[in-house]
């Protein structure tokens, strides 16, 4: 029975489960630059707890800004479109 239902799902995972089959490129692209942007905060996070230099936090901000410049920019006019 085990082995059924492993089998079952590993059907599942490969097929896809359904999902969104009318999502465009585009849309694909919005969502992942959505995901990537949201990153970049969390990352930022993580580096200034790591930072223990001035120069090391000047890094954390500077990485923040490059992230959210290339990452949410990207999502920001599909956002306001809305």
């Amino acid at each position: 029975m085990r082995g059924f239902v492993g089998a079952v799902l590993a059907l599942g995972l490969l097929v896809g489960c359904g999902g969104a089959e009318g999502d465009t490129s585009a849309e694909k692209a919005e969502v992942e630059a959505m995901a990537l942007c949201s990153d970049c905060q969390w990352l930022y996070v993580r580096c200034m707890s790591r930072a223990k230099t001035p120069e090391a936090k000047a890094s954390c901000e500077e990485g923040r800004i490059d992230c959210e410049a290339t990452w949410c920019s990207a999502a920001a006019p599909a956002s306001e479109a809305q």
